[in-house]
């Protein structure tokens, strides 16, 4: 496994290596797959080493998904309002992106949302949950006590 880049290593996410093409790739299946279905959109945030990948559905009952390649370091898979998924930039990463990324287009995602707090399960091919949890109230505020019991759920709808 290869270190994490530092602050002094500023680079941009390599284009060509295994991990590059792979995304490429699952992007240009998701496109070819799900044509009009979908909005892509990419840029690099300037004054950054990052790059932002995000897939936005037609389908205002599903939810849209993304990545960020952080530098040449680290992945971050982001699904919905609050699902985030931060990984080594490696090929067993970019194998769970893409087994995430067909459970999203398939409507395999529920949240639980309430202020301060977002929880995500996206539900994998082989029937198993991968969940995140995001808090995040103002400062001095505590987030609602019993979210995943009260909040608000929301079950989103397959791509096309």
């Amino acid at each position: 496994m290869e270190p994490m880049e530092t602050a002094g290593d500023k680079k941009e996410p390599p284009k060509d290596d295994a991990v590059a093409i792979r995304l490429a790739a699952l992007l240009a299946s998701l496109s070819q797959r799900l044509g009009e279905s979908i909005a892509i959109g990419h840029e690099a945030i300037p004054g950054t080493t990052v790059e932002a990948t995000r897939i936005h559905p037609r389908n205002p009952q599903s939810c849209s998904m993304g990545w960020l390649e952080m530098g040449g370091s680290e992945v971050i898979f982001e699904v919905g309002r609050g699902g985030g998924w931060e990984m080594t930039r490696t090929e067993e990463s970019i194998t769970k992106i893409e087994r995430l990324a067909l459970a999203v287009v398939d409507g395999k995602v529920s949240e639980v949302s309430a202020p301060g707090r977002c929880a995500t399960t996206v539900i994998l091919d082989d029937g198993s949950n991968e969940r995140t949890k995001v808090a995040g109230a103002p400062r001095g505020c505590l987030p609602m006590p019993g979210s995943t019991l009260r909040g608000k759920r929301v079950r989103y709808a397959p791509y096309a």
